[in-house]
C-alpha cells in the first residue's frame, strides 16, 4: 500500500457531506459529475440533503463491464466508484418502535445517501476538514494522472484481469463492531436535515420568483404572466429538486407585497396549475 493521498471534488476545506446544498448549487455538482464521469446524470443520486451526488449502481452490469456503460475511466480513483455491496445497495430495515407492529421497509434515496455519507466521512474516505476525497487508486501506487494508468483502468473496466484492480476492495474501511449505527443515525439526521434543505430551496425559490416580480414589475406584466413565471419556475424545480417547490411557490403568490400590485394573481396562478396539469396529463 502507498502512502495516503486525497484529492478535493466537488467540495471544499470545511464541507462535511452532511451539510444541504442549495438546489441550484446541487444541481451544477450532479452536472459536473455527469461529465466527469461521461454518465447520465440520472446515474447519481442528487439529494439536496447530501453535498454530493451518491452513484447508483446498476441492479445487473452491462455484458463485458464491471461499472456502467460509457464511464471515464480516470473518475476511478474517487471511493464513490468503489463502494462495497453494503453501500452500494439500498438496505432492508426492520424498525419497532414502541408497542406499535414491526415494520420492514427498504431504504429510499435520500435515507441511503444520508447512510452512505455518514460511512463515508467515518471510514476516513472523506475528510472534512480538507474537503478531499481518498485516492483508491493512489492508495495501491497508480497514478491516474499517468495515461498509461487511465488506459489500463479501461482496459479493467472492460473486463480485462489486473491484478491490482482486481483485489481493491474498500470493505475493510467501513468495516466496524456496530455495522447498523449509520442506519440509526440515518434516519434521525433525514427529518433535520429534511427542514434544513426546505429552508434553503424556499429561499432559492423565493429569489426566482422575486425576480419573476421584478421583470414583471419593469415590463408591465399581467397577473397571467407572472403567474405563469412563478409557475414555470415551480415546475423547473419540481422537476429535480422535489415538491417543496410548489408549495413555496404557491404560497409566494399569495403574500400581501405582490397580490396587493397583482390582485388577480392567486385565481391566475390556479389557472396556471390547471393549465400544466393537464398538459402532463396529455403528453
Amino acid at each position: 500500500m502507498s502512502e495516503l493521498l486525497f484529492r478535493r471534488y466537488l467540495t471544499e476545506p470545511g464541507d462535511t457531506l452532511l451539510e444541504p446544498v442549495g438546489g441550484l448549487e446541487l444541481l451544477l455538482r450532479q452536472d459536473q459529475w455527469a461529465r466527469d464521469a461521461g454518465l447520465d446524470p440520472a446515474w447519481g443520486c442528487a439529494s439536496t440533503l447530501v453535498g454530493v451526488p451518491v452513484p447508483v449502481y446498476p441492479a445487473s452490469l452491462p455484458t463485458g463491464h464491471r461499472r456502467w456503460a460509457g464511464l471515464n475511466p480516470a473518475m476511478m480513483w474517487h471511493p464513490l466508484m468503489w463502494l462495497p455491496e453494503r453501500q452500494a445497495g439500498r438496505l432492508t430495515i426492520n424498525e419497532q418502535i414502541g408497542s406499535a407492529p414491526p415494520r420492514s421497509f427498504v431504504e429510499d434515496g435520500e435515507l441511503w445517501a444520508v447512510r452512505v455519507c455518514l460511512e463515508l466521512t467515518e471510514a476516513g474516505l472523506y475528510d472534512p476538514d480538507t474537503g478531499a476525497w481518498l485516492d483508491v487508486l493512489g492508495l495501491h501506487g497508480l497514478d491516474i494522472g499517468d495515461p498509461d494508468v487511465v488506459a489500463r483502468v479501461d482496459s479493467w473496466l472492460s473486463g480485462s484481469p489486473d491484478v491490482i484492480l482486481d483485489a481493491v476492495d474498500l470493505s475493510e474501511h467501513f468495516a466496524c463492531t456496530d455495522p447498523d449505527w449509520s442506519v440509526a443515525m440515518a434516519m434521525t439526521l433525514v427529518p433535520e436535515l429534511r427542514e434544513q434543505s426546505r429552508a434553503i430551496v424556499a429561499d432559492e425559490l423565493h429569489g426566482l420568483v422575486s425576480e419573476v416580480v421584478q421583470g414583471a414589475e419593469a415590463q408591465q406584466w399581467t397577473g397571467d404572466e407572472v403567474a405563469a413565471g412563478i409557475v414555470t419556475a415551480a415546475v423547473v424545480g419540481e422537476s429535480r429538486l422535489g415538491g417543496q417547490f410548489w408549495h413555496t411557490a404557491c404560497g409566494l403568490s399569495l403574500e400581501d407585497s405582490w397580490t396587493s400590485q397583482y390582485p388577480d394573481l392567486p385565481r391566475a396562478m390556479l389557472s396556471e396549475l390547471k393549465r400544466v396539469q393537464e398538459e402532463a396529463f396529455a403528453r
